[in-house]
């Protein structure tokens, strides 16, 4: 008899977010390995993927509300999860569930699927709800809500069989709320190395670190907008930010105002344009705040290092990021305020060109070794028992 899988996220294909695109990869590869998979999304909301649908039965839960608003998203998630929750416990009964976490606190009915059908429930977590929600401030700290809620989240997590984290900051975090460390498996996440190919990096001016992807709350841009001004008529030096989200609006102001010259501002990419947008860069850009450390960890750092970019990172030294970087020789990271840091990081790679040559190349065989898409996957399929056999001769990266 086949194995059956229930794969729970909102968002999949053909939506661009980081979590479709990673929940649809381990789907090609599940079922690729003969396991019948069955996924509950949401409608799509940026259908901008090329690729074809995966070999999977997709079901679209219905959206009560379209819209970006507050009350739209409830109604959104509340639908989602009365969808989720009544195939998960009447529906065909699956071996095992994978949820991850849009809408948050999703795990619920992977626990409630686990105690009532007797199946396995494994939690792939992106972000830790309702931490990154306390630690941007959505949340009271020490509220009754809020210490309902982590405490439902902190039991759910306990329950399940396994919690996949993508970073050894975000299993420290879990593991000093009180979930056990056998629970905590870590599988860092990936890029696809057939969609993203290494580009020779031109060494010509101006030095251009690019930011693509969401600005959101959990990244530290005040550091960043620091710098670009004190170096806004250094024409040596071009930032570039591509994508969207509630922070980039007052960091584009900011740039009009103080007149940053050296600062450009495009909208989304899709993703055939993602190699072509990343090539232009010497430096991927990343950013993360210190409060949100364990509970956010950017995964843009694969498509960087994918093509062969390397890192600078503005946050906390303790980060998943920053431990790449250490590990591979790949980047360079600074504290999250250390404006000073920043500047003089840019200024070193102005001077050092052979510097940002050799990181790039380092970035690109750690990717091979460790974050390619065959890698990835073989991580998530050992974990739930469902590993390709074609991926046996692929290393699977565990040092922590």
């Amino acid at each position: 008899m086949r194995v059956r899988a229930l794969l729970l996220n909102q968002c999949f294909w053909p939506d661009r977010a980081g979590s479709a695109r990673l929940l649809t990869d381990l789907a090609r590869c599940l079922a690729g390995e003969g396991t019948e998979v069955i996924v509950i999304a949401g409608r799509p909301v940026c259908a901008v993927e090329a690729s074809a649908a995966p070999p999977v039965r997709i079901i679209r839960a219905p959206n009560l509300m379209s819209g970006t608003g507050l009350i739209a998203r409830s109604l959104s998630f509340c639908g989602y999860l009365l969808a989720t929750l009544l195939y998960a416990l009447f529906g065909p009964k699956p071996d095992f569930v994978v949820t991850l976490t849009t809408p948050p606190l999703l795990s619920i009915v992977g626990v409630l699927a686990k105690t009532f059908r007797g199946c396995r429930h494994f939690i792939w977590e992106m972000d830790l709800y309702p931490e990154v929600a306390v630690d941007v401030n959505l949340l009271k700290r020490g509220a009754w809500t809020t210490r309902l809620l982590t405490r439902i989240a902190t039991e759910v997590r306990r329950r399940a069989d396994g919690v996949i984290v993508i970073g050894e900051c975000m299993r420290d975090r879990l593991a000093a709320g009180g979930v056990p460390a056998e629970k905590l498996l870590l599988a860092e996440n990936w890029a696809d190395g057939k969609l993203l190919t290494s580009v020779p990096l031109t060494l010509g001016w101006p030095l251009t670190a690019l930011y693509s992807g969401n600005l959101g709350r959990v990244h530290d841009t005040a550091t960043i907008a620091a710098a670009m001004e004190r170096m806004k008529q250094d024409v040596r030096v071009r930032f570039m930010f591509v994508g969207g989200g509630p922070q980039r609006p007052g960091l584009e102001a900011f740039c009009g105002d103080r007149r940053v010259v050296n600062a450009e501002f495009w909208d989304y990419r899709s993703s055939d344009a993602l190699q072509s947008l990343i090539s232009q860069a010497h430096v991927g850009l990343v950013t993360l705040r210190s409060e949100c450390l364990g509970s956010s960890v950017p995964s843009k750092i694969y498509e960087y290092m994918a093509v062969g970019r390397p890192l600078l990172f503005v946050g906390p030294p303790e980060s998943a990021v920053a431990r790449v970087i250490d590990r591979h020789g790949c980047g360079w990271h600074v504290r999250p305020g250390d404006v000073d840091g920043l500047v003089s990081v840019i200024h070193r790679l102005l001077a050092d060109r052979d510097a940002v040559w050799q990181a790039g190349s380092n970035a690109r065989r750690a990717f091979l070794a460790h974050y390619d898409l065959p890698c990835g996957v073989s991580r998530i399929a050992e974990i739930l028992g469902v590993r390709d056999k074609s991926l046996s001769e692929v290393s699977s990266y565990t040092q922590i």
